[in-house]
């Protein structure tokens, strides 16, 4: 696309600072794109036509923001990172190394995406979160809370890891899987059951569409709770196998992550 070489922003621009005028925005050499006053772009950044970096915002290095995507808030991006499509990095929230942004993808509050990490689509990382390595968080997912996401993980489709869980490794989260704590190396167990979803979302816990209680709750209580939501006699009989086969598998995948976390203490 060729740089509109008019000096008045457009009105989806102006908007980023209620208030502000043509005159409080500037071109960027490199690229064309709009700087507000209060943020500063390095000369060696990139900043595409139809960008925009507000608030407080630094893009620094060789960074690149593209296409209408925007920076704003404190956020920071710098590296070789690169923010496009119409992705939205905001709040106090880090970009750098060689990361891409892309899609409508949303990195705001605190979180910090970097090395060569991919987050795309509708995805939204936020909170204290981190995506790191080459991981690749893609779909309606979310990252949220403190969770972290690194190795080669993959986290997609409407997933979501959010309070101190930590997926690593080869690991993937998908589905409408919910991963809340622990350590998960391998690919938390997740089950697509006729009504809803089942995932083994910690050690100790099972997620079931959006209730999250501990193992001995749902075996003992598990044909309430279904009951209370109009679940069949066939229905409640097939999720009471489910729930049996996900609490076997978190006494082994929790004995399995402990011994390999003593090895890893060892070396």
């Amino acid at each position: 696309m060729e740089m509109n070489n008019e000096n008045t922003p457009p009105q989806d621009v102006l908007g980023l600072e209620p208030g502000s005028t043509a005159s409080d925005w500037r071109r960027h050499p490199k690229g064309g794109g709009w700087v507000y006053r209060t943020a500063w772009v390095a000369d060696t950044a990139y900043v595409g036509p139809d960008a925009a970096i507000c608030g407080r915002a630094r893009v620094s290095g060789n960074a690149g923001v593209c296409d209408s995507a925007r920076v704003c808030g404190n956020a920071e991006v710098s590296g070789d990172a690169v923010v496009r499509d119409s992705a939205v990095v905001s709040g106090d929230a880090v970009v750098c190394g060689r990361a891409e942004i892309r899609g409508d993808a949303v990195v705001c509050v605190a979180a910090v995406v970097f090395d060569s990490a991919k987050v795309s689509g509708n995805a939204v990382v936020r909170g204290h979160a981190v995506v790191r390595d080459s991981a690749v968080v893609c779909g309606s997912a979310a990252i949220c809370g403190r969770a972290v996401v690194s190795g080669d993980a993959v986290v997609r489709d409407r997933a979501e890891v959010s309070g101190d869980a930590v997926v690593c490794g080869r690991a993937w989260v998908c589905g409408s899987a919910r991963v809340l704590s622990g350590e998960w190396k391998v690919s938390p167990p997740y089950i697509q059951g006729t009504r809803h979803a089942l995932t083994l979302s910690s050690f100790t816990e099972i997620t079931i569409g959006c209730q999250t209680h501990p193992i001995p709750y749902w075996l003992e209580c598990g044909e309430a709770i279904g009951r209370g939501h109009g679940y069949s006699d066939a229905e409640i009989a097939e999720y009471q196998l489910h729930i049996e086969h996900l609490a076997r598998m978190a006494e082994r995948l929790g004995a399995d992550n402990l011994l390999l976390s003593r090895k890893e203490e060892q070396k």
